[in-house]
C-alpha cells in the first residue's frame, strides 16, 4: 500500500520542495507525517492547514492533493 507521500500529486510535491528551502524543518516534519500515513482522513488538522497554506492551494480539498491509486 502506498503512503500519502508516494501519492502526492507532482505539483504539490514541487510546492513542498520550494517551501523546503525556506522552512526545512517544517517540510521534513510534513514528509515524515505523509510517509507514515496511508489515508487522507488520517491527516492531522495541522498537516491539512500546512498543505492548504502552500502557494495556490488555499481552499483546495486535501483529497485533491493526492493521486487516486
Amino acid at each position: 500500500m502506498q503512503t500519502l507521500f508516494d501519492r502526492l500529486k507532482p505539483e504539490v510535491k514541487t510546492l513542498l520542495e520550494k517551501e523546503k528551502e525556506i522552512y526545512p524543518h517544517m517540510i521534513e516534519d510534513m514528509y515524515d507525517h505523509l510517509k507514515s500515513t496511508y489515508y487522507v482522513i488520517d491527516l492531522t488538522y495541522g498537516a491539512v492547514i500546512k498543505l492548504q497554506g502552500l502557494d495556490g492551494m488555499a481552499g483546495t480539498s486535501p483529497f485533491d492533493m493526492f493521486l487516486n491509486r
